[in-house]
């Protein structure tokens, strides 16, 4: 059987079965369970289950690429995300490069030669070419199962999610 999205066929330390969905979005985690005996058996659960994870998803936004790629990292030094400092053989001195994930494995990049511009020049070049890769890049959520491309809402907005089910053993 493949594996679901989201969704675990699982057993309390009692021996009770349920069905979890668990995901996040946002750095929020969204989970339920949806017990067997509550359902009348694990296949009615495993619907609720079903149900619940696709209306879940259909109203909760995911990040868009451009979102992702703008949070700024523990590990950014310039400031600026997408903007770091480098240094090669090939360029002893140093480098600029401006970087922006396009999804699927793609990138967009530029490098500005510290040699060639000075630092503060090849600095404020490379921010002004993220800048311009940002505003020219397609935006869309930044998922990465089928499943969830194919639920995620179109627009950005509600996050309200399906009515809690009360009934738990």
């Amino acid at each position: 059987m493949e594996p679901m999205y989201a969704i675990y066929h699982q057993q309390t330390g009692n021996g009770i079965w349920y069905w979890s969905v668990s995901f996040s979005r946002n750095g929020q985690m969204y989970t339920k369970r949806f017990f067997d005996l509550s359902h009348g058996g694990s296949d009615s659960a495993k619907a609720a289950a079903i149900a619940w994870r696709d209306e879940a998803l259909a109203t909760t936004p995911a990040l868009t690429m451009l979102e992702f790629c703008q949070k700024k990292r523990s590990s950014n030094t310039s400031g600026t995300p997408g903007v770091h400092f480098m240094k090669s053989a090939a360029q002893p001195l140093g480098f600029w490069q401006a970087k922006l994930k396009m999804g699927g494995g793609k990138y967009l990049s530029k490098t500005f030669a510290v040699l060639k511009h000075g630092d503060h020049a090849a600095h404020e070049l490379a921010l002004a070419a993220r800048a311009e890769m940002v505003a020219s890049a397609q935006d869309k959520p930044y998922l990465k199962h089928p499943l969830a491309k194919l639920l995620a809402p179109k627009i950005r907005g509600s996050t309200k999610l399906p009515e809690e089910d009360a009934s738990s053993p």
